[in-house]
């Protein structure tokens, strides 16, 4: 069980914004853990999820990537319980990276803007275990399995910088903010069941957004 971890924090989240960019820091934290990751439902996702993760990666590995499994090496998480913030970024440090928490979706800029500074958004949201296998919104559980072991490698850190620079030097425009928008209510309807109408309608005027960005990209 979870014996050892630091008390959660009670309240809004606690900002640490030191040596940060400017944009982003109303979206972070420096928590090290949240009460979602360590209450009965945060214990059995992680738990089902570990198993269901080493089943997969046992059955697929030679057809992911080795960069992935230095980083799972590198991270040394446990099956028992979600790593805090701190034991993150102590092997983080290594490779000159740090990890922050983040309140789910935020908008891209903010997004861009965090890893500019090298410091990658994790959300802090635990997704319900009867999402285990597909969380409908941002959550823990996504960014350290998916995410935080590509960090390890050099060359995707580059690009992932690249890109994220590339970003930050475009002009915001009217649809990117209402992108930002469509997705984060869809992720939300999601999360509390609506009903088969209201996601139609939601996922209906997301394709069309996404489809005016495909024929008229923003420059």
């Amino acid at each position: 069980n979870i014996i050892s971890l630091p008390p959660p924090p009670k309240g809004p989240m606690q900002r640490d914004l030191s040596a940060l960019p400017t944009l982003a820091e109303d979206y972070i934290s420096f928590d090290a853990i949240y009460p979602e990751m360590v209450n009965e439902n945060g214990v059995a996702v992680w738990r089902e999820s570990w198993r269901r993760r080493q089943e997969f990666l046992r059955e697929c590995a030679g057809a992911i990537h080795p960069a992935y499994f230095r980083g799972l090496q590198a991270l040394a998480l446990r099956p028992d319980r979600f790593p805090t913030l701190p034991e993150v970024n102590d092997v983080l440090a290594g490779v000159g990276w740090r990890a922050a928490w983040v309140p789910g979706f935020i908008p891209a800029r903010e997004f861009a803007d965090l890893i500019r500074g090298r410091c990658f958004p994790l959300s802090a949201g635990v997704r319900p275990l009867e999402f285990v296998d597909h969380a409908p919104a941002p959550d823990a559980l996504h960014d350290i399995w998916g995410h935080l072991p590509f960090l390890f490698d050099e060359t995707y850190s580059e690009y992932l910088l690249l890109i994220t620079g590339a970003m930050l030097k475009t002009a915001q425009g009217p649809l990117e903010v209402q992108l930002y928008e469509a997705r984060k209510e869809l992720g939300r309807l999601q999360a509390s069941h609506a009903s088969a109408a209201v996601m139609r309608e939601a996922h209906r005027r997301l394709d069309e957004l996404e489809a005016i960005e495909r024929t008229a990209p923003q420059l």
